[in-house]
């Protein structure tokens, strides 16, 4: 056998070997290809996704929920086993009581309801839209809010240079005034802790009082005697002492 054809046949079974295995490779690609291509369009049609934006595939969109459906992101705490979704869906829940025949919204529209209330035939809303109502009354040509509106009305003159809301709220107004330091705000605190600390003090006086109120008890109850006893007493004596007051 010839020596150079000893050495090529391996080689050239090795490049056909590794050329099929290429082939296999590629059409295991293109077939897979195929097949992601399907699942995308399946997805895309159960979406109702008619042609997304570059580079936002069908599946992307979906990992993309998944990553907002994950734990630690909003949307997952909200819909996660326990959470406030749950809660409010649950059998003793907001939602269930709120449904239930004797829930808030059974007794909102029930006959005689604050809703029917609402809107029953000469009911406030009733009142509220009629034709001389309030809500004409403010609305109409020359109304309430006309008059606010107006050039130069109140809302001109409440936002109006130097107006009433500049000088509440401009610079060295009367909000600032009260609250810089030392103002009328401070002043006032410091007015306050003086009246808590004499708080004891007031009580201590209250109790002084108090006793002073037993004390004239006491004296009035000593004096009525002693008015009863001058009133026994002869009438020659009271006599005699006057006459020796007039000599």
């Amino acid at each position: 056998m010839d020596a150079r054809l000893v050495i090529e046949l391996p080689t050239r079974l090795g490049f056909a070997i590794a050329g099929a295995a290429l082939s296999a490779v590629e059409a295991s690609v293109a077939v897979s290809r195929i097949a992601i291509e399907n699942v995308q369009h399946e997805i895309t049609v159960a979406l109702g996704v008619s042609q997304g934006p570059p580079g936002r595939s069908p599946l992307q969109l979906i990992g993309q929920v998944a990553e907002l459906l994950e734990d630690d992101r909003s949307l997952g705490r909200v819909l996660a086993r326990g959470g406030p979704l749950e809660r409010l869906v649950s059998e003793d829940g907001l939602v269930n009581r709120m449904l239930s025949d004797d829930g808030v919204l059974y007794q909102m529209t029930e006959d005689g309801g604050p809703l029917d209330r609402l809107l029953s035939r000469g009911g406030p809303v009733d009142r509220l839209l009629a034709e001389d109502g309030i809500l004409a009354k403010l609305t109409t040509p020359g109304g309430l809010l006309d008059r606010l509106a107006e050039d130069e009305g109140f809302m001109d003159r409440l936002v109006a240079e130097e107006g009433l809301l500049e000088q509440l709220l401009g610079e060295n107004g009367a909000i600032e005034r009260t609250i810089a330091p030392g103002g009328p705000l401070d002043r006032l605190t410091e007015l306050v802790e003086v009246i808590g600390e004499l708080a004891p003090n007031i009580r201590q006086l209250q109790v002084t009082v108090d006793q002073l109120n037993d004390a004239a008890d006491v004296l009035a109850q000593a004096v009525t005697p002693l008015g009863e006893l001058v009133g026994r007493l002869p009438k020659r004596l009271v006599r005699t002492k006057n006459g020796s007051d007039d000599h």
